[in-house]
């Protein structure tokens, strides 16, 4: 179970406890990835406990919290605990006190995964489920999104409150031809989830180029210019192969390849340096500054445009 919120140890009290328990296998460990300060050392005395039916302690694991910066008695947590089968409910106590406690109900949510179930996602879709539960609790869902078949996930929407969400842009999601979506019910206590049928695609996305000089850079003209550029892509992360970045100018053609580029000498005028990159799949996209070769500079210069394209 993925037990987290914040604790207020002067107020004595949990603020946005979440408890996220899954009943049947997963094809990953945790729904959720625990931030990354999660697993540091201890500041508080804070720990969770699991208590079974006749209210009796049977697990006490201590929070791995760290303080917020300026708040010493405040401690953001977040904790995946080996849950037991007779524990019933969750306390969140510190010393002897206790700040909040969560008991199950008798049932766990039932969710199934509507639409889609294979085939192509694309922006503005509609991902569809239903759900219900026999206790008549309050369910909140959240959707999660695969790229690998289900080795590993990422939310795409939390703490929803309805059975349906519509897709964003998919230039914030990993390219695949195997990818699942994944809808969990939550009562509070228990969670359940249901997974999409067959494999979907979501097409990958052109790379995000930058140029490290600013736009307007005047230069006296004879004068080296030092170009350097970065680029990230949602699928490979940081690109570095240096025959991926190619180097242009509006005036003089193509200027050289690499991350950084040393231009030796440019013609008098006004250049807009262009910056291309070319990700692993082919895609494409550029962005570009001007810069001014000669004596004094312009009064006014063309801002700095980002240019995407790509390659389908």
């Amino acid at each position: 179970m993925l037990v987290s919120g914040v604790v207020d140890v002067q107020h004595e009290t949990v603020e946005d406890l979440q408890l996220w328990k899954v009943e049947r296998p997963t094809r990953n460990a945790s729904p959720f990835a625990q931030p990354a300060d999660a697993r540091i050392a201890a500041t508080s005395s804070v720990s969770i406990i699991q208590v079974d039916k006749s209210g009796n302690e049977v697990a006490v694991q201590q929070v791995q919290g760290r303080a917020a910066d300026g708040s010493p008695n405040v401690i953001p947590f977040a904790e995946t605990i080996p849950l037991t089968s007779v524990t019933r409910t969750i306390r969140i106590r510190a010393g002897r006190h206790v700040f909040a406690e969560r008991t199950g109900s008798a049932n766990a949510p039932v969710v199934h995964l509507v639409s889609p179930n294979g085939g192509r996602l694309t922006a503005g879709m509609k991902v569809q489920w239903t759900a219900s539960d026999a206790d008549k609790d309050t369910l909140t869902f959240a959707l999660l999104y695969s790229a690998n078949g289900g080795r590993s996930w990422r939310p795409l929407a939390t703490d929803l409150q309805e059975t349906t969400f519509t897709l964003p842009a998919l230039s914030s999601l990993p390219g695949s031809t195997n990818a699942v979506l994944r809808v969990l019910a939550n009562d509070s206590f228990y969670t359940s989830f249901d997974d999409s049928d067959s494999p979907l695609v979501v097409p990958t996305s052109p790379p995000v180029p930058k140029i490290l000089q600013r736009d307007g850079l005047s230069i006296p003209f004879g004068r080296k210019l030092i170009l350097t550029g970065m680029a990230t892509d949602i699928d490979e992360g940081m690109i570095t192969n240096s025959s991926s970045f190619v180097w242009s100018s509006d005036r003089d053609g193509r200027l050289g390849a690499g991350q950084e580029l040393f231009v030796q000498r440019l013609s008098r005028g006004v250049h807009r340096i262009t910056l291309e990159v070319r990700d692993a799949q082919g895609k494409t996209a550029s962005t570009s500054i001007r810069v001014y070769v000669g004596v004094g500079a312009p009064t006014q210069l063309t801002p700095n445009v980002p240019v995407a394209g790509g390659n389908d």
